[in-house]
């Protein structure tokens, strides 16, 4: 039986009503122990002692690390954590469209973790990174490449996750309450995450005052890393969003998705113009992609090639 803990500001009666549409417009997944919804990362101290005793280290720094909605899952033991801490988040307390996508949308995490996706897409990273660094680096360069391509690997991973569990939402007829919580997220609240996002913010010549070339060129280079790193990750953060609904409004004509991608691309990745005009081979192939291993094989190789491109060639 599912454990739900709520604190904070809320309507316990909106919460539990929520979760009641979503059970009979799709379901809620067998034997989820746990699912806790709280507008304070303090909160998470409320449900501790119920996390198995060997779990609870991990699961807290999970969430202390990032402190966002997530599902986390150790062995038999799963835990849904709606946390709606920011700002630009407020609207989920009044908007029950935009809830029932935030919570469906973690319930399926957990419906595809169990049927082994999670597992099959992270060997499959660890493979297609492995071979990449063995393919194009030569060994005195792939401890220097290695950290910001592994990073990259990992939110390859964390999108594919989000948009399978996506295309998933909108197969069971869920789509469109995922789409609302977006819709607010991003156009709503205007929410950008623009830090560090200047590809060419650092230059030789700014950095080489009293410093060997050598020296110079070590830093440059791994800085210029950094920000092609956080550009990369920046447009794909958006992809979740982006294929899915792409997806829909390409091949079924559905208007509403049209406003959102065309938002994201006039707002958001306009800010790393450069990174999102490589990737838009790969977003338009999506479009009519089956979702299989191959596709995500070739994902990875296309992501880590952009950003070989634009850290070892371009410099």
């Amino acid at each position: 039986m599912t454990n739900l803990t709520i604190k904070g500001n809320f309507n316990e009666h909106y919460i539990k009503a929520t979760i009641l549409d979503i059970y009979l417009k799709w379901k809620i997944p067998d034997n989820i122990e746990e699912i806790l919804i709280i507008d304070d990362k303090k909160h998470f101290s409320t449900i501790s002692k119920r996390i198995p005793q060997k779990f609870r280290k991990e699961f807290k720094e999970t969430y202390m690390n990032d402190p966002t909605s997530l599902s986390i899952t150790a062995g038999d033991f799963d835990l849904i954590i709606i946390s709606i801490t920011q700002p630009n988040e407020q609207y989920l307390k009044k908007n029950k469209k935009a809830l029932e996508g935030l919570i469906a949308h973690e319930l399926m995490h957990v419906e595809l973790r169990r049927m082994g996706f999670d597992y099959d897409v992270e060997k499959l990273a660890d493979n297609a990174l492995k071979n990449f660094i063995k393919s194009n680096f030569k060994r005195g360069e792939k401890k220097e490449y290695y950290n910001i391509f592994n990073e990259i690997k990992n939110q390859c991973t964390y999108v594919i996750k989000d948009i399978i569990t996506n295309l998933n939402l909108i197969d069971v007829g869920m789509g469109d309450e995922m789409f609302e919580d977006y819709y607010n997220y991003y156009i709503n609240q205007k929410t950008l995450k623009t830090a560090n996002l200047n590809i060419n913010s650092v230059k030789n010549s700014n950095i080489c005052s009293n410093l060997s070339k050598k020296k110079c060129n070590e830093i440059y280079k791994k800085q210029l890393g950094i920000d092609v790193g956080t550009s990369i990750l920046f447009e794909l953060s958006l992809l979740p969003v982006i294929i899915p609904y792409g997806k829909e409004w390409i091949n079924k004509g559905t208007r509403k998705y049209k406003k959102l991608i065309n938002f994201i691309g006039d707002n958001y990745e306009i800010l790393v113009r450069d990174i999102a005009e490589d990737m838009d081979k790969l977003i338009k192939m999506s479009f009519n992609s089956k979702f299989d291993k191959k596709y995500f094989q070739h994902f990875y190789d296309y992501i880590f090639k952009i950003a070989y491109k634009r850290i070892v060639l371009d410099q």
